[in-house]
């Protein structure tokens, strides 16, 4: 029952906020004094850009206000970057913070949880993911997909004066790339659709850029999301300082060879793919017994792949209220009695319920919104004694938190 062209359309939905560029540059077009004309918008663009990706180090700070339906969700976040392959980010929310950290190719998590989240490594499932929105790549990556670039009046950011921008994401260059990216992957009809509901998103940017480096100081922008009918779902609000390029930072000085840093835990590998600890299959149905309180039934079948056996294994779904956009965490209860322990080879199925409103079923009969926002955890108990939580496929994404 998994919609695949739903979760692709999820990704590159994601990419069209969460992948954020950091600036824009473009030509002047207002007369400055003598000696503080940039040039032109294609040679700053160029400069900024190498500047950016050419710094060994860099500290970010920012906030995300997300609204949709009169819920508003907000978040903050600080990270820092080292030359090759090191990131740090600690995300707050709901006065929780959860830390990410990758060290060449090791991933590592830490900070607070909050107690609804099964295990002593709850946000361990595809958080590479989420750090990687925040790597040069993705940080800088974006200026070759805006359109209707401005300059203002310059601006100053705590009494420095910078350079200042506006601009607008251009759906059509990012269609173009996602079009050959899919080809010959996906039914043409399914990445028409996608490119429509691309189209259904609009993102308006701003960025200060300092004078002579180039560098960015800070980027801010603004996303509204329609539908087809071009009401409103939502929008979301972001604003990202950048600091101190080419200064030493922690992340740079956390040494990781010969054991784990101090305060953070070993999540996995990036340099392979880890055998995984469970086989697993899935179904979805609805349950309209009582047709005002429909509930969605995910059934679970885990089977244990390993060489040895799991004890007390548990499932928890996680998933994303359609009305509220609220995050619902469902505990699945096991058709045997617990705590269940899986020998290798063995199986267990699994139930978990929720409600759903009978307005978003009926515009998702399917669930295809659902199943693109669920993520599935297994929790158990190594023979070692070490509690483990495992991403169970297909929905191994990072949970919404």
């Amino acid at each position: 029952m998994q919609d695949e062209p739903v979760r692709e359309r999820s990704r590159w939905l994601r990419l069209g906020m969460v992948s954020l560029p950091i600036f824009v540059i473009l030509g002047v077009v207002l007369i400055v004094g003598p000696g503080d004309r940039p040039p032109d918008a294609e040679t700053v663009m160029a400069n900024a850009y190498q500047a950016a990706m050419e710094a060994k180090s860099y500290r970010f700070s920012g906030t995300v206000t997300d609204e949709s339906g009169g819920v508003i969700l907000e978040r903050t976040f600080e990270g820092e970057y080292a030359s090759p392959d090191r990131y740090q980010v600690m995300l707050t929310q709901n006065g929780l913070t959860s830390g990410f950290l990758m060290i060449g190719s090791e991933y590592y998590t830490g900070g607070e949880y909050p107690a609804d989240y099964p295990g002593s490594l709850p946000l361990s499932v595809s958080n590479r993911a989420l750090l990687a929105n925040f790597n040069q790549e993705n940080m800088f990556g974006y200026i070759n997909e805006l359109t209707n670039i401005q300059r203002r009046q310059d601006d100053q950011i705590d009494g420095v004066s910078y350079l200042h921008y506006a601009a607008e994401r251009d759906a059509e260059k990012q269609i173009a790339e996602m079009r050959d990216l899919l080809a010959g992957t996906r039914d043409q009809a399914d990445i028409e659709d996608l490119a429509e509901h691309l189209r259904l998103i609009t993102i308006s940017y701003e960025f200060w850029i300092e004078r002579g480096s180039y560098l960015p100081a800070r980027m801010a922008a603004e996303a509204s999301f329609a539908d087809t009918d071009g009401a409103s779902l939502g929008t979301s609000k972001r604003t990202i300082d950048y600091y101190d390029f080419g200064k030493p930072n922690g992340v740079d000085a956390v040494e990781a060879d010969g054991g784990v840093p101090k305060g953070w835990w070993l999540v996995g590998d990036n340099s392979n793919s880890p055998q995984p600890v469970f086989s697993s299959g899935y179904s979805v149905d609805i349950d309209r017994t009582d047709p005002e309180n429909p509930q969605v039934v995910m059934n679970v079948e885990l089977t244990n792949s390993w060489t040895e056996t799991l004890t007390d294994v548990r499932v928890t779904v996680f998933t994303i209220d359609p009305t509220t956009f609220g995050r619902l965490v469902v505990q699945a209860e096991p058709a045997a009695t617990a705590p269940i322990d899986l020998a290798p080879g063995k199986g267990e199925s699994y139930a978990a319920r929720w409600r759903i409103d009978p307005d978003a079923l009926a515009s998702d009969p399917q669930l295809s919104k659902t199943l693109a926002s669920t993520s599935v955890l297994a929790t158990f108990i190594l023979p070692v004694g070490e509690e483990r939580v495992e991403p169970v496929p297909p929905f191994d994404t990072y949970p919404p938190y």
